[in-house]
């Protein structure tokens, strides 16, 4: 298995460095989607490369797109899921792929605005299903989904913004502080995945 971390060739402790150091995340973030690696999502064309994180992975959103969605439902997405989405809108992943050898295995991170297959859900949708339910606080807006389809959201609200959670943790014990805190970004949350390494590496 390697981690998303390690896509640049770098070592535990200075992907962790990088992590607690804003400067270098955001660099770290800018690199990770952009350049030279067999594990990268996409080239600077935005061509689909061999090896990347996904198996399958979308066309980018527009920043219509994403302003369209914040404007919707009152929100603004945190710059490192906002550069995210502009390379690539969403996408599945290989089998086996997880966060850590106890968390289930994740599917597919949730598109903006297009549906790219049918079984998957957009943002857009899961909201205005959550906002009927009335059961989560808008303020957690998901993106990612694991093998039982629960999701992963990120906090938008003052108290918590950037952070993501797993929320069937806080649904179960809501009255925990902190429970379900998963990572305290989402550049946190991509260094945390791991992928089944590919044959001949």
């Amino acid at each position: 298995m390697w981690k998303a971390g390690a896509v640049l060739g770098l070592d535990g402790s200075v992907c962790r460095r990088l992590l607690t150091n804003a400067r270098l995340t955001q660099l770290y973030l800018v690199i990770w989607t952009r350049f030279g690696s067999k594990h990268m999502l996409q080239k600077e064309d935005g061509d689909i490369m061999e090896g990347s994180l996904f198996k399958v992975v979308h066309p980018a959103a527009t920043e219509a797109e994403i302003t369209a969605l914040e404007s919707r439902f009152h929100f603004h997405m945190p710059q490192d899921i906002w550069q995210f989405y502009l390379k690539h809108n969403g996408g599945i992943f290989p089998p086996n792929t997880q966060l850590d050898p106890e968390s289930c295995k994740l599917r597919y991170f949730y598109s903006v605005g297009q549906q790219f297959e049918k079984y998957i859900p957009t943002i857009d949708q899961l909201l205005e299903w959550q906002e009927k339910d009335d059961m989560i606080p808008m303020y957690y807006i998901p993106f990612c989904a694991d093998e039982a389809d629960d999701s992963y959201y990120v906090r938008v609200d003052e108290k918590g913004y950037g952070k993501i959670y797993y929320l069937v943790d806080i649904l179960d014990n809501p009255n925990i502080d902190g429970v379900g805190l998963i990572a305290e970004s989402f550049t946190d949350f991509l260094a945390q995945i791991e992928v089944p390494t590919p044959k001949g590496r």
